[in-house]
């Protein structure tokens, strides 16, 4: 059904669905009737790539907001959402490219996957103390962000929610969340600062991976897991402080982590994987725990100072070339009749028997 410029369905309550625009405003306040019929959603798709609309201003009617509902309008700086809408769908305002700033209603509860993705002028953002969840990608390539505050209701930080999000500084993840997703602030290349409650159970692969200005960060012991490559290519990090609940480095945990100089692996560990702390150029000094069992291939490649450093009797297991674009001075203490010696002698490396 149409009435001018808006098509729209009628859902079982009488109440409406705009299911389409058809018109050319560059501002728009949207009726809150339909041919008599009270408009209180809108639907899937219903503004796509409206790229002349400036401004929207959404009545009061309207209490949900379709997936994709907004997505690619690129002309759009201003959208009013009012205090009625209760839910806002996936994609819903996905590379709207103009936009500056959102405030996001308080009965929203929850921010759907990519419902802010790519809005890369977005430069202010007001969540709600109901959100419990950012979902992936929620604001992911929001180049603009320069701050971020995360409300203390939310639980759940999404898969690649803040990625490439490149202008924002500092995060404080509050004392609510419980787990924060793969990549979730991967290539972030200005976040200095970094705050991880003990709350938090567990950090995903890649969180914060190639983010460039990261100098240090403080692991809590609450987390039971962390994922691989958590701190790839974090190019500037000199300090991080691992939980003792930690029983395996991943691989390429700390790969192209150039500027970190030491590290104190929990004693908990029995396992540095694949890549750990390859290209770790600064890398002088770390404590390789007793009950360590297994060292990955290329653990330690291009460790350019390394020095020395001491295999506990418990490995079972060195990989092939862990050890890989060493300086040649490089010695391994190791254990007679050892995996470690045999290793020294198989690859041509230094080594001195404890």
């Amino acid at each position: 059904m149409k009435d001018n410029d808006f098509e729209y369905r009628i859902l079982n309550d009488g109440t409406v669905e705009i299911t389409k625009y058809t018109g050319a405003a560059e501002k728009l306040d949207i009726p809150s009737e339909l041919d008599g019929h009270k408009v209180t959603g809108i639907g899937y798709r219903a503004f796509y790539a409206c790229r002349g609309l400036a401004s929207v201003a959404i009545p009061a009617s309207v209490t949900r907001i379709g997936g994709e509902a907004f997505n690619e309008c690129c002309g759009l700086t201003c959208v009013i959402i009012p205090d009625s809408v209760e839910s806002i769908g996936f994609g819903a305002f996905e590379d709207c490219i103009e936009l500056i700033s959102i405030k996001v209603p308080r009965k929203v509860t929850s921010i759907e996957h990519n419902a802010f993705s790519g809005c890369s002028s977005l430069a202010a953002v007001s969540l709600s103390g109901n959100v419990s969840s950012i979902g992936n990608d929620a604001f992911s390539f929001c180049e603009s962000l320069t701050s971020f505050i995360i409300p203390g209701s939310v639980k759940t930080i999404g898969r690649y929610a803040f990625e490439g999000c490149s202008g924002l500084t500092g995060i404080t993840v509050p004392n609510s969340v419980i787990s924060i997703g793969d990549y979730a602030f991967s290539r972030c290349g200005d976040l200095r600062d970094v705050t991880i409650p003990d709350s938090v159970k567990s950090v995903g692969d890649c969180v914060f991976s190639e983010c460039d200005s990261l100098t240090a960060v403080d692991i809590p012991n609450s987390v039971a897991h962390i994922g691989f490559g958590v701190f790839e290519n974090c190019a500037n990090l000199v300090s991080v402080t691992l939980p003792d609940s930690m029983t395996s480095i991943g691989h390429n945990m700390f790969a192209g982590c150039s500027s970190l100089t030491e590290i104190s692996i929990p004693s908990g560990v029995t396992e540095i994987g694949e890549d750990a702390f390859s290209l770790c150029k600064s890398l002088n000094a770390i404590i390789l725990p007793d009950g360590l069992t297994s060292i990955g291939s290329w653990a330690f490649e291009g460790c350019g100072g390394l020095t020395e450093i001491t295999i506990p009797g418990s490995v079972t297991n060195i990989g092939d070339h862990a050890f890989q674009g060493c300086p040649d001075t490089l010695t391994l203490i190791v254990k007679r009749d050892s995996c470690a010696l045999s290793y020294c002698r198989s690859m041509g490396l230094n080594c001195c028997i404890d």
